[in-house]
């Protein structure tokens, strides 16, 4: 047996590392960290009050589509492992965790004394529970391609599981940290919807549609003396001034993803910090390949070339100092990225190979965008000027996310829409680009990236896995579904009062050791 964590002392996974070490290297912060004063200790008490654009809808951990539910369900559930600011391993609901030499058997062993919001302690029969339920097609969740390879969940005793893989996953324990569905969650609470309960250091109190979430403080929480907080209110405001209105005056404490329009007012703000937290998360313009007229192949590839990347970036990001992508999910900090020539606008181009496509005189489409993330309308308005220079006319019609996400993703022909970072690229191709992927949304299918999605999954030689990435990139650039200029960092602006609080790749909200000073 190789052991993959055998004490509590943070353990940086060699993907990891080197994600630190590449944007290290290039000269890019990864993560500016907000650090406590040695001389200070955390207090307890206060409330703060978070704003956010958009509205959660689904609470359901195993079920949650949207960034809004994940951002304030971290806060309530916990996982096996924890993938903390840097995306090194820690032990959560699990003390450690043991892998077979190949791979493909993992043993988690629980932490003994840990309490659900209920009261009752939690135990392997949750655990076997919540990746049953996973991976139940019932239960719909986003997270059962990602976990396909596990073949079987198993209690050995009342603190030990057993995960037996189809294949070898040398990251399956980082994906258990990372993927947004992963989290525990009690087998005896029968409307998970209505009644969110976990092990996690806030307690849900009442979710007011539209208007707030409230978390108050889990007095039992296994970690001593975390939280610091009372309470946590989450509060929906679709109006990003009313944030910066409430963020100058007091009354809101943080606001997540602001805009890059508003990112100036809050740098400029003496009593306001912004911190950034790079992100393997992006913004794609979707293109489906199953509807016309994106199942031409010389229509998507005269859509790129329309497109002005560093352009694009400015004009989403605002004044962040991000590095321009190339039309893929590997992000350009990513030691799995290959070197490459990032695509360049040209108008001529484009208009010879609309010509080809049958388009000689341009043709008129709707792109959908949605309200509620900052950078996607200001980037779909970008790309409709620049394809005025190629004769292509594109209505913008921008929706709430609520609307958008029911009626428009995974069906419309053309929209932008917004990923999260996760820990694994692995997780990120297989939500949106695998086959059977429940969110393929440009429903891009092929054998070619099923099996390479798959070698990524079960080669673990660094090196050989570095050269399937480098298809999985050629692939993309070649004729793949989606436009991709940058990689959106986690964004947050906060009152320098708050302290403790570091933003994470994913866009989680972490608050367990956060405090006012």
């Amino acid at each position: 047996m190789t052991t993959k964590f055998s004490d509590g002392t943070p353990m940086l996974t060699r993907r990891g590392f080197g994600t630190v070490a590449a944007a290290a290297a290039a000269g890019f912060a990864l993560l500016p960290m907000i650090r406590v004063a040695a001389a200070q200790s955390p207090k307890r008490g206060g409330k703060i009050s978070v704003a956010f654009v958009g509205s959660p809808v689904r609470l359901d951990p195993h079920v949650a589509t949207g960034a809004e539910e994940w951002a304030l369900l971290r806060s309530v559930y916990d996982s096996l492992v924890f993938a903390d600011q840097n995306l090194a391993l820690h032990p959560e609901l699990a003390e450690r965790w043991e892998s077979s030499p190949d791979s493909t058997v993992w043993t988690f062993f629980l932490r003994k004394g840990v309490k659900f919001h209920h009261g009752r302690e939690m135990d392997a029969d949750d655990v076997v529970f919540s990746y049953q339920r996973i991976l139940n097609p019932e239960t719909a969740s986003p997270a059962r391609s990602v976990f396909s390879m596990v073949d079987r969940v198993e209690k050995l005793d009342s603190y030990t599981v057993k995960f037996t893989l189809k294949s070898p996953f040398a990251e399956f324990a980082d994906l258990t940290a990372g993927s947004f569905q992963a989290k525990i969650a009690p087998r005896d609470v029968g409307d998970l919807a209505k009644s969110p309960t976990g092990t996690g250091p806030f307690k849900f109190k009442e979710f007011i549609p539209g208007d707030h979430v409230t978390l108050l403080r889990n007095d039992a929480y296994w970690k001593n003396g975390e939280p610091y907080l009372d309470e946590v209110r989450f509060v929906y405001l679709p109006e990003e001034g009313a944030h910066v209105a409430g963020m100058l005056t007091g009354s809101l404490d943080m606001t997540w993803w602001p805009s890059g329009d508003v990112l100036p007012i809050y740098q400029a703000a003496s009593s306001i910090q912004v911190s950034i937290a790079q992100s393997y998360g992006y913004q794609p313009i979707v293109m489906r390949v199953d509807q016309p007229p994106f199942d031409k192949p010389e229509l998507r590839r005269a859509f790129r070339l329309i497109c002005d990347r560093p352009q694009l970036t400015r004009v989403a990001v605002g004044n962040l100092d991000l590095p321009v992508s190339n039309d893929h999910p590997i992000p350009p900090f990513s030691p799995m990225y290959m070197q490459q020539e990032v695509g360049k606008q040209n108008i001529e181009e484009a208009k010879k190979l609309l010509a080809d496509a049958g388009y000689k005189d341009g043709l008129e489409l709707e792109m959908m965008a949605w309200t509620g993330r900052a950078g996607l309308v200001q980037a779909a308005l970008a790309f409709q000027d620049m394809a005025k220079k190629a004769n292509v006319l594109i209505r913008v019609n921008t929706v709430p996310a609520d609307i958008f996400l029911s009626k428009y993703w995974l069906k419309h022909n053309f929209f932008i829409t917004n990923w999260n970072g996760r820990t694994t690229l692995y997780e990120m191709l297989a939500l949106a680009y695998a086959s059977d992927a429940k969110w393929n949304e440009s429903g891009w299918k092929t054998n070619q990236m099923d099996d390479l999605i798959e070698g990524v999954r079960r080669e673990q030689e660094p090196a050989k896995r570095k050269a399937i990435f480098a298809e999985v990139q050629k692939m993309f650039i070649a004729d793949g579904p989606v436009i991709v200029a940058y990689h959106r960092p986690s964004v947050v602006a906060m009152r320098k009062q708050i302290q403790g609080f570091v933003p994470h790749p994913s866009g989680w909200l972490d608050f367990r050791t956060t405090w006012l000073a």
